[in-house]
Formats: structure tokens, C-alpha cells, sequence
């Protein structure tokens, strides 16, 4: 049988039709994802069709030549679905937990951008490359000796919001987001000397059954925050109800 090669290499690439939406747009309008991100999302689509926006992207390469429509596509989709998970006060990617922010595996990044696995890689290497995004390499040492890779860190570069115009827009939200970040991290720590404070000066020799109940139900809604932010990020097109379903069964049962 023939195979018809549209101009994409056989990964169902039209050159003519691109994909470059991903397969969960990001949240627009109120409640949805911020303006400045959803705007540098906008701008990234106009390097398919004007690769000299991004010289050093068209550049990763590695020829003088202009790179492939299928390859600028991929680009697009994984450059797209990091900035829809950008913590703006950090520029890293990821999601926000209790235990803190946790960076997400690039076979989640497949699933929303529908690229297989070796196109997402290269595309990777490509952002990697143009200085459009940074990795850090994270392992963890088991008790056996051995060591654990956990997913990269990956952050943003702010370059890619000057090559892209969005420079200034870029240094206004992230002063305003580092200003949240100052004013929760504040508060959480005002209550924590608070608490400590009270305790020092109202003893409590000894714990009723009534607060080891409550103290329990407050570790197990922890745990049960905790068990969702993983599952959100293994399923991504789970709802929160879901996430929470599933986290629910997980879960170890507290015995009073």
C-alpha cells in the first residue's frame, strides 16, 4: 500500500492546516487563566506562519535553512502548553500543592498537546536550545542507595516575552504576583507564630477527643489536597470532582 506524505513527514501534518491549539485550551474570561499568559499563548502561534519572530527557535535546527512546518507546529503546541501551567511570580512550570509547587512530566505535556513522545522531545530540545526554556535535573536519593528522577524543573525564559513583545507587560505581572506570593507567604507565617504563641501561653495538658478528631480531619483534608494534585497531574483532562473522587478511595482511612 502507498503511503501519501502531505508534507509532514507521516505524522499527520498539513502544512496548509496546522494544529496549533492544544487539546485543553487554556481558561479565558473570568476565572480563566491570566491575560498576559493567554496573550504570549496568541503571539507563539504567529511563529508558524513567521518563523524570523523567533530567530533563535528557527535557528535550533542546526541548518541555515528555515525549519520544517511540522517541526515549527510541535514547537508551537509544547511552548503553548508550558506557558498555560507558568506560575508568574517564578516563571516555572508546574502546579501548586500543599507540599509545594510541583513540576509536571513531560508525558503529561503529550497528552495536552496530542505529540507523540519523540516529537515532544525534540521540540523540547528545541525551546531548550533557543533559550526559550531552562531544565533542571531533580533525583532523589532512596533508602537503598539508589537514585530516583523525578520531573525536570522547567522555567521559562523572560526572553521569550521580549522577543515577543511582552517584555514590560511581562515585569508589571510579575511584580504584582511576587507581591501575592510576599503577602500569603506573610500571613501563613503571621499565623503560624500566632499559634505557636498560644500555646506557650495557654498549655494544654492534655488533648481532648474532640480535637484529636478535628486535628485528624484537617491532616486527612491535607492529604486528601495532596492525592488530587498528583492525580490532576497523571490525568489531565479529569475535572476537580473527579480528582477528588478518585483521591477519596486513595486515601488511607483515619481511625479515631
Amino acid at each position: 500500500m502507498t503511503r501519501i506524505n502531505p508534507g509532514g513527514n507521516f505524522c499527520g501534518h498539513d502544512p496548509l492546516q496546522p494544529r496549533l491549539e492544544l487539546i485543553k485550551p487554556a481558561r479565558t474570561g473570568k476565572g480563566g487563566h491570566p491575560p498576559l499568559i493567554l496573550a504570549t499563548m496568541a503571539r507563539l502561534k504567529d511563529f508558524y506562519h513567521n518563523p524570523t519572530l523567533l530567530p533563535a527557535l528557527n535557528a535550533a535546527n542546526g541548518s541555515a535553512r528555515q525549519t520544517r512546518s511540522e517541526r515549527r507546529e510541535s514547537e508551537v503546541l509544547l511552548a503553548q502548553s508550558l506557558l498555560k501551567h507558568m506560575d508568574q511570580a517564578t516563571l516555572r512550570v508546574g502546579v501548586p500543592t500543599p507540599r509545594g509547587f510541583q513540576s509536571l512530566p513531560m508525558a503529561y505535556f503529550e497528552r495536552e498537546t496530542g505529540l507523540s513522545e519523540s516529537r515532544a522531545k525534540r521540540a523540547l530540545r528545541d525551546l531548550r536550545w533557543a533559550g526559550v526554556v531552562t531544565l533542571t535535573t531533580i533525583r532523589e536519593r532512596l533508602t537503598d542507595g539508589s537514585w530516583k528522577s523525578r520531573a525536570a524543573i522547567k522555567t521559562i525564559s523572560p526572553r521569550l516575552f521580549e522577543w515577543l513583545g511582552m517584555g514590560k507587560a511581562l515585569m508589571r505581572e510579575r511584580k504584582k504576583a511576587r507581591k501575592r506570593l510576599a503577602e500569603r507567604q506573610q500571613a501563613e507565617n503571621t499565623s503560624t507564630r500566632l499559634g505557636t504563641l498560644m500555646t506557650k501561653l495557654n498549655p494544654i495538658p492534655s488533648v481532648s477527643r474532640r480535637r484529636r478528631r478535628a486535628n485528624n480531619d484537617i491532616e486527612r483534608d491535607r492529604q486528601l489536597q495532596v492525592k488530587a494534585a498528583e492525580l490532576k497531574a497523571a490525568h489531565w483532562d479529569w475535572d476537580r470532582e473527579q480528582c477528588y473522587r478518585e483521591a477519596e478511595k486513595l486515601i488511607k482511612t483515619f481511625h479515631y
